[in-house]
């Protein structure tokens, strides 16, 4: 058998089905040791209520706004870009 032989078999996500589908809307991305770290995460806004001059007299009250932090995945350069053409070719579709 020679090395670098490759054998294509079908891939089958499984239990996609049972995976629920999170809110995302916010992102952080951090490179380490050549490696990348997607943080993924939901921020909701608090609720400011009253006239406007209320609601920025609460916002100013705010020390911090939560984010929910949903999942953190790693990956190398190579899957990195993989990724961005991924989404890249899929809001173009979009766009299409």
């Amino acid at each position: 058998m020679k090395a670098g032989v490759s054998v294509e078999v079908p891939l089958v996500l499984s239990g996609v089905d049972e995976m629920p589908v999170l809110l995302a809307n916010h992102f952080l991305l951090q490179e380490y040791e050549g490696e990348f770290i997607l943080t993924v995460g939901q921020l909701v806004p608090p609720p400011l209520l009253g006239t406007e001059a209320e609601r920025r007299e609460q916002a100013k009250q705010l020390t911090f706004v939560n984010v929910r932090v949903v999942a953190r995945l790693g990956f190398t350069r190579k899957r990195l870009a993989e990724i961005v053409a991924l989404l890249q070719d899929s809001l173009e579709q979009h766009r299409a």
